[in-house]
């Protein structure tokens, strides 16, 4: 079952930053599947969920599946990049329904891997590894230890960091935004199917009565501002 906002869809397309953060997580109640889902970032950096597909696994099949629907919505957009863990399931299904669109790895997942590896100086390691993750030079990634750079030149440089990005990546190197959908569906993941749906159509509805609220408020201070110059 794939559940698809059509106005976030539209949000997506033409106001949104062309960037897709997406992860999956267990369901807890008696159906014991997999719930996909992929986010997007507006202007402000708030988080903007724009699908979820719930799948008996996650697996090649089940994430080719999922993005195939989102693909149907979106189409192809110019300049694309989605970010996701190192998870080999995902890469293949990106690399099978959105070919020509940037596939950038979680930075967060990576240290991960790194610190197990290099478990000596873990901290300096991690520090550095920061520092090119967020590079926006390539001669910033000269400095780095034979060893880790032995490890990192298995994964593509474009993957993981800013300075061999060929899209614009922003300020968004983890898939933390994904994962925090997670923590706000963690009680409603106990839920059979049909209601867990519900919850996300209502925590949308929610946020969006918000927004406009938030809005008049900026726009009441600027008239104060404009009015009496506080």
């Amino acid at each position: 079952m794939v559940f698809i906002f059509l106005l976030q869809i539209c949000a997506f397309r033409e106001c949104c930053r062309k960037y897709i953060i997406m992860d999956g997580a267990h369901l807890k109640g008696k159906y014991k599947d997999i719930i996909l889902h992929a986010v997007t970032m507006d202007g402000n950096n708030q988080i903007l969920p724009i699908g979820y597909g719930i799948c008996p696994k996650e697996n090649t099949d089940s994430w080719t599946w999922f993005l195939e629907k989102l693909h149907e919505y979106i189409g192809d957009v110019e300049a694309l990049t989605m970010v996701t863990n190192r998870a080999p399931a995902i890469a293949v299904s990106i690399q099978n329904v959105f070919p020509n669109d940037q596939h950038g790895l979680c930075a967060f997942h990576l240290i991960g891997n790194i610190v197990h590896t290099f478990g000596k100086n873990k901290k300096k390691i991690a520090i550095l590894f920061w520092k090119l993750v967020r590079a926006y030079k390539t001669t910033e990634l000269r400095n780095i230890r034979d060893d880790v750079a032995t490890y990192l030149s298995q994964i593509p440089h474009e993957k993981w960091t800013r300075a061999y990005c060929p899209t614009t990546r922003y300020d968004y190197i983890t898939s933390n935004s994904a994962e925090s959908m997670n923590d706000v569906s963690n009680k409603a993941r106990k839920l059979s199917i049909l209601p867990l749906l519900e919850f996300f159509r209502k925590l949308m509805q929610k946020w969006f009565y918000k927004l406009p609220m938030a809005v008049g408020m900026i726009m009441f201070i600027f008239k104060l501002y404009d009015k009496f110059h506080i």
